[in-house]
């Protein structure tokens, strides 16, 4: 409705938050408001959130260098440990990405430490199993991925793994697979009888 030429900064964080969550369709809109946003209020109480949500679009728009920026600049607003685990391990999915696994990895065991939330973990062993498969240690991403699919979440009736999580994306969506095989290596290489 025209609301960003009413003059308030914040209608610009709230719309260019509304547009990287509606649809990828929106993703290069939905950046250059919080990019606007964000010059004209650096300072502001919801530049926190529009770094976050800037980064998820850059890294959606397979822009990685900006997306890590992006991330880093969150995390310097951020205090409360688990949305800084949060960051982390959504910078460490980035950094892999682009092909640096000694950082991602270490930016994975950095969430590892911070969080105390089950899906925050999980994502975050879920991706260091990824990273140290690349790296070349199979055993060790192994049991990291046993131990990111020992997580469960929904109602007893239709546990689900973290990857099944609603707010989890995969960018290229084929990455999905990788994780997937991963555990699904992890699980047989745990069973009792052949035909397991």
């Amino acid at each position: 409705a025209d609301g960003q030429t009413l003059g308030d900064v914040r209608l610009l964080f709230l719309l260019g938050d509304a547009l990287v969550k509606a649809d990828k369709s929106y993703l290069p809109e939905g950046r250059s408001s919080l990019q606007q946003a964000l010059e004209q209020a650096p300072d502001s109480p919801l530049a926190g959130e529009a770094w976050f949500s800037l980064a998820v679009a850059e890294g959606k728009l397979r822009h990685h260098p900006a997306e890590r920026a992006a991330y880093t600049r969150a995390l310097a607003l951020e205090w409360e440990p688990e949305l800084q685990a949060t960051i982390v391990t959504n910078r460490a999915e980035s950094t892999m990405a682009a092909g640096d696994l000694a950082l991602a990895m270490r930016d994975y065991r950095l969430a590892l430490a911070l969080s105390r939330s089950a899906t925050t973990q999980a994502l975050a062993y879920w991706g260091l199993a990824v990273a140290t498969e690349r790296d070349g240690d199979l055993p060790s991403a192994l049991e990291l991925a046993r131990r990111a699919g020992s997580f469960r979440f929904g109602p007893p009736s239709h546990l689900v793994v973290a990857l099944d999580l609603p707010s989890v994306y995969f960018t290229p969506d084929y990455e999905e697979h990788y994780y997937r095989a991963l555990s699904t290596m992890a699980e047989a290489a745990s069973a009792a009888t052949p035909n397991e």
